[in-house]
């Protein structure tokens, strides 16, 4: 295909993406508290090592807004749940979660209320489409023409599959945002996100709070208001190839 030829998918592409950051600003308070919280675990793990190199005090600061950190969480869920159950059927795709995530953010106060909430947005659209026994449509917002769901879902039943599993996700969810025991915790993240986010998650978490777990201070029970910050994209070792991609999809 010519360069020509590619360029009218080009537009529509950079179309959607300024309209998906527009809809999804970076939030300054939230952006300090996730740097500040991030250098003070690189502290952490730096002055564990003898050897190691100090931090700068200063780091390029980490600007993303709660609907922007739900995508990749979502995305990382939805690798994994497929992955393990559905490897035959086709992904949902991820502009199609941008989409939603777009037209639904920012319209919470916790990171952990962001991500619920967007996934309730996800299986509302879904259950509607579905009670009209129809396969949900959704269009570039910058290009009425440009259909996202003009591969996704096949029918029916492929559009059911996805209902029950974020259905399932929403469950667990709820249970990480209303407190667990910290081992039941990191056991419910990692059937979400994966084994090594959940350590690293857990980890950071109890390596924070370990002067109150000396002191008796610490409560078996975690009650918070945000979903512990997971590492990097977390797959099975089996797993298909996940696309590149960009804030707002693939």
């Amino acid at each position: 295909m010519s360069v020509f030829a590619q360029e009218p998918k080009r537009r529509r592409v950079a179309g959607f993406g300024t309209w998906f950051l527009a809809n999804t600003p970076a939030e300054e308070v939230f952006g300090l508290y996730v740097e500040r919280a991030s250098l003070d675990y690189n502290r952490m793990l730096v002055e564990s090592r003898a050897d190691a190199e100090p931090v700068p005090e200063h780091a390029p600061l980490y600007r993303k807004s709660r609907a922007v950190i739900a995508l990749q969480l979502i995305k990382r869920w939805r690798n994994i749940a497929y992955d393990r159950r559905h490897s035959d059927l086709r992904l949902p795709p991820s502009v199609l979660l941008a989409y939603y995530v777009g037209i639904n953010a920012n319209k919470t106060r916790t990171l952990a209320d962001e991500i619920i909430h967007q996934v309730e947005c996800m299986i509302a659209a879904l259950e509607e489409a579905e009670r009209l026994r129809q396969t949900v449509r959704a269009f570039n917002p910058t290009c009425p023409d440009d259909e996202l769901t003009d591969r996704w879902p096949a029918n029916l039943a492929e559009q059911r599959v996805f209902i029950d599993e974020l259905q399932a996700f929403a469950v667990q969810l709820n249970r990480l945002r209303d407190g667990r025991l910290l081992v039941e915790m990191r056991c419910i993240l990692e059937d979400l996100f994966g084994e090594k986010p959940a350590r690293d998650a857990v980890n950071k978490y109890t390596g924070q709070h370990d002067g109150d777990n000396k002191s008796g201070k610490m409560s078996h029970i975690l009650r918070t208001g945000s979903i512990p910050a997971l590492g990097s994209a977390a797959r099975p070792a089996a797993a298909r190839t996940t696309p590149k991609s960009s804030p707002w999809g693939d």
